[in-house]
């Protein structure tokens, strides 16, 4: 998997996780549209979270997960996956609906009094 996160979330807490978009020449760009997917590693939903939609794509976004998006109902699998997947126009290239695909993968504490 790729871009592992070195920070830990912490069990049923708040985390925050931001996601900045460049075009092709590395200048920052507004997506046209952005939806974000929270999985385990195996790639089964949590907490209903898939195909969120980010209301206002900006050129920076960050996305809250708190609750039960950060519930260890199975504490040895503390992996989490947030998929963030959308398009952009790129101005460089004159090409329209380039694809935006990337995920960050982290993994929650167990919080042992934490029911």
């Amino acid at each position: 998997m790729s871009d592992f996160l070195n920070i830990k979330a912490v069990e049923q807490s708040t985390f925050f996780i931001t996601a900045a978009f460049t075009n092709s020449a590395g200048n920052s760009v507004v997506p046209n549209n952005l939806t974000w997917t929270l999985t385990d590693k195996d790639g089964n939903i949590i907490n209903s979270r898939e195909g969120e939609v980010i209301a206002t794509p900006a050129a920076s976004v960050t996305i809250m997960l708190s609750g039960d998006d950060l519930e260890l109902p199975d504490i040895d699998d503390p992996v989490r996956v947030l998929l963030i997947e959308g398009d952009y126009d790129d101005a460089p290239t004159s090409e329209t609906g380039v694809p935006i695909k990337e995920q960050a993968v982290f993994e929650i504490e167990n919080l042992i009094a934490v029911t």
